[in-house]
């Protein structure tokens, strides 16, 4: 596939920022073993060593786990719990970054997730700094319906707290306010002093970035199509096709950048 990307002056300074689950790596039954394919490690690595170019991976996974992730990718800016801790490239977690606070009632939203998981085969709890995430993708076909209708009741009591719910694919993550991707995005362009920012995602947590970007002179928005996501209603800059997708893009902007500078 042809890319065509902005006519950069060999001077620029790009940040390049990418999703973790369903970008880089592909979506699994396990989130623990999900892992980024060896195309966009490779590719990651090459972006990093190019004078001018930032890299950045921006997830809703914790904090804790981002290095474990990232392992094989070196220097890059690791940002976690959708957008509220982050990592520089030299390791060291960014202790004076916005993290807001935990609430109280995270606690009690955590453990009404493990009583539906308990009632309904296949959900999951995963409890985050500043999150409780109900997975459902491994509910089999037939307790579904039960299930997602136990998950809605759920996420209205979480809103009913004052808590903020972000719908992902096959999994909802309740979370305290604040935060977001297309903040922390903001910050690593203020830090990096990026005159231009790129970021890819695939789920409905990404989209707000991918929009604003999309809409902005000095960025680049695009949507890593999936069969559960296809297509957002805005258009973003560019679509793509999975994380194989994803991964020849940033090959081809390697390069491409490799040969401008």
């Amino acid at each position: 596939m042809a890319f065509n990307f902005p006519q950069w002056t060999p001077s620029a300074r790009i940040l390049v920022a990418t999703d973790f689950d369903g970008t880089l790596a592909p979506i699994v039954s396990d989130p623990a073993t999900a892992q980024a394919l060896p195309q966009s490690k490779t590719a990651l690595s090459q972006l990093v060593k190019i004078e001018g170019i930032q890299v950045a991976v921006v997830s809703g996974r914790p904090i804790s786990s981002m290095r474990g992730f990232c392992r094989g990718i070196e220097g890059i800016w690791m940002v976690g719990d959708h957008g509220r801790s982050a990592i520089s490239p030299d390791g060291r977690e960014i202790a004076d970054w916005d993290r807001g606070s935990v609430p109280e009632q995270l606690d009690r939203m955590e453990q009404d997730a493990r009583e539906i998981a308990l009632c309904h085969p296949g959900a999951a709890v995963e409890r985050k700094t500043f999150g409780v995430s109900l997975h459902v993708r491994n509910v089999p076909t037939d307790l579904r319906k039960a299930a997602l209708v136990a998950v809605s009741e759920w996420k209205s009591d979480a809103l009913s707290f004052g808590l903020e719910a972000l719908d992902g694919r096959e999994v909802v993550e309740v979370q305290s306010p604040g935060g977001g991707k297309l903040v922390a995005l903001e910050k690593l362009q203020a830090l990096t002093g990026s005159d231009f920012v790129i970021f890819g995602g695939d789920d409905t947590t990404d989209l707000i970035a991918i929009e604003s970007l999309t809409s902005r002179i000095d960025g680049m928005g695009v949507w890593v199509r999936s069969s559960e996501r296809s297509t957002p209603e805005q258009e973003p800059s560019l679509i793509v096709d999975g994380p194989v997708g994803w991964a020849e893009f940033l090959e081809e902007l390697a390069r491409q950048l490799k040969e401008s500078r």
